[in-house]
């Protein structure tokens, strides 16, 4: 016996991540990244460097923009 997930399913998972952590996720991001003084404290809350960090980050995004492009390729937009 097992789960078969369906395009409501995935629908469902993809509507949630874009509305959770969609284009919203940028602005403090950006926030913290566009002041230098902030440096040391990204690398201190983030664990890793600031170039690091924005490379994370980047490819989050790029991560969230492919679900994007699923939700609306999914609803028929």
């Amino acid at each position: 016996m097992g789960w078969e997930a369906t395009d409501q399913v995935f629908l469902g998972y993809v509507l949630s991540a874009v509305l959770r952590f969609g284009i919203g996720s940028v602005r403090p991001l950006l926030n913290l990244t566009l002041t230098p003084q902030d440096h040391d404290f990204i690398e201190r809350v983030f664990g890793c460097t600031y170039d690091e960090t924005i490379a994370n980050a980047a490819a989050f995004l790029q991560f969230q923009q492919r679900r994007i492009h699923q939700a609306k390729a999914l609803l028929g937009l």
